[in-house]
């Protein structure tokens, strides 16, 4: 780098500049293809990156989560040990089931459900997470991030599998919306 200004020596830093940058494509400041061809000239490579759309690959994600509840042990500590919260691989896959199926576009809304029921199961004096726990804390979780009609079909969905009514093979059988999975 070569900084000038006038009337003083020139002064050189040897420096090397690797620049990292994560852009959303509906948000400010947009897709590289906003920015400036000079600029943009400057970046080696563009990966775009999709939202996971298979169920294995988020259940995956939840189970690779590295969840650390060292923040608020001590909150609720006395409800019970963190680390002994348990999420059985069909509790998982119901996570997996309301990110892919309602389209939920944030990760971070499974991971968020994911921590509170944790905490719901515990405050309730259980270390398993069930059904019912989800149901808890899907409305404060998703109120910021879905509309009303999704968190209610979402709960109907919840609510079917903690009946005894035998369980649907497609999420359409709980929204209001067919879904045609030829075309998608």
């Amino acid at each position: 780098i070569q900084i000038e200004e006038t009337g003083l020596p020139t002064a050189e830093l040897p420096l090397e500049v690797t620049v990292w940058a994560a852009s959303n494509p509906d948000e400010d400041p947009g897709p590289l293809t906003q920015v400036r061809k000079q600029l943009a000239d400057r970046f080696d490579l563009v990966v775009n990156m999709g939202r996971p759309n298979e169920y294995d690959i988020v259940t995956q994600i939840l189970k690779q989560r590295n969840v650390s509840f060292s923040d608020v042990k001590s909150t609720f500590q006395v409800c019970g040990n963190f680390d002994n919260i348990v999420f059985s691989d069909a509790i998982r896959n119901i996570f997996s089931s309301i990110y892919v199926d309602f389209g939920l576009e944030s990760l971070r809304a499974v991971e968020s459900m994911e921590t509170a029921a944790g905490i719901t199961a515990l405050m309730a004096g259980r270390n398993d997470v069930a059904v019912a726990d989800i149901s808890a804390v899907v409305p404060l979780v998703l109120n910021h991030r879905a509309d009303t009609s999704t968190i209610a079909n979402i709960l109907k969905y919840l609510d079917s599998l903690n009946s005894a009514a035998p369980k649907a093979e497609k999420l359409s059988e709980y929204t209001d919306i067919q879904v045609d999975k030829e075309k998608s």
